[in-house]
């Protein structure tokens, strides 16, 4: 940007800060969340971490972390607008949902083309930088991991096969697709599991699997776990109707555009680097 356009980009997100104090939380937040957007796209601010809320890890130590997949842990690479169109739902509804209302012969064919969009990109997945090396730093810690995907069980087996145990990184426990609760490859990695109903969980936006994973970690619900995810819709929604702490990623400032006073994020980062630095400040 020139300095002109870079000071007119600044003074406009400043005037939206200024209005935050007379605003409701809810609505704050989201003013935040955008006006951080602004910024990072006109690289007016560093690429330090920002917080929307101030209070979300507060004087916290994170014990467990909840885990998007596509766009998240690995790049996004699915045609969803492919996807949503042979599948004949419209582009502003919930894909899931919508099948379910279908009729078994129009569900079987929608089912048919998300299945293979989904292998089409298990195929092709790549895990974003900075994934391995956030997670081996995690791995020194004292703290739960978990997966929850919208895909399919046997993509995360895939990214398991392909991407994950490849790279000496330990399994998610638990890892839960649309399909219910997935045991990596090698089971025998998992000792110890804790008895609780994994299968037939609603999927995301829905909290229920936030729930499931706080009991089966025996932990109490609450701000010291932490939902990660790239969609403020799927993913951020789901932490925030648990109760958690939520951090969107948003590798090129459009997931921000896309947020709502009821998937407002607590954290945005810009990559894994100050997602680990995120991290770091709370474990």
């Amino acid at each position: 940007l020139t300095s002109a356009r870079a000071e007119s980009k600044y003074s406009s997100a400043m005037q939206r800060m200024a209005s935050v104090a007379s605003l409701s939380n809810k609505s704050a937040a989201l003013v935040r969340t955008q006006v951080c957007s602004i910024l990072r796209r006109h690289c007016l601010v560093g690429a330090s971490t920002m917080s929307t809320r101030t209070n979300s890890l507060a004087n916290q130590r994170i014990a467990g972390i909840v885990f998007d997949m596509d766009g998240t842990l690995s790049i996004q690479n699915l045609d969803f607008d492919e996807m949503y169109r042979l599948a004949g739902v419209p582009k502003d509804k919930d894909i899931l949902t919508e099948i379910k209302k279908m009729s078994p012969e129009r569900a079987a064919e929608a089912s048919r083309v998300v299945q293979e969009i989904e292998a089409d990109g298990a195929r092709t997945m790549q895990l974003m930088p900075g994934v391995i090396q956030c997670f081996q730093h995690l791995a020194t810690k004292d703290v739960k991991l978990a997966l929850v995907t919208r895909n399919s069980t046997d993509t995360v087996l895939e990214f398991y096969r392909r991407l994950w145990l490849p790279a000496g990184l330990p399994p998610f426990s638990p890892a839960i697709s649309r399909d219910g609760e997935v045991l990596p490859p090698d089971q025998h990695l998992i000792s110890a599991r804790p008895s609780v109903n994994l299968t037939n969980l609603p999927p995301k936006p829905d909290p229920g699997a936030f729930f499931a994973i706080a009991e089966y970690w025996q932990l109490e619900r609450g701000n010291h776990l932490v939902m990660v995810g790239d969609s403020p819709g799927h993913d951020i929604a789901f932490g925030v109707a648990a109760g958690a702490t939520t951090v969107l990623i948003d590798v090129d400032g459009s997931a921000s555009t896309k947020v709502k006073p009821h998937s407002t994020p607590d954290f945005v980062v810009q990559d894994w680097s100050e997602m680990t630095s995120l991290f770091s400040s709370h474990l």
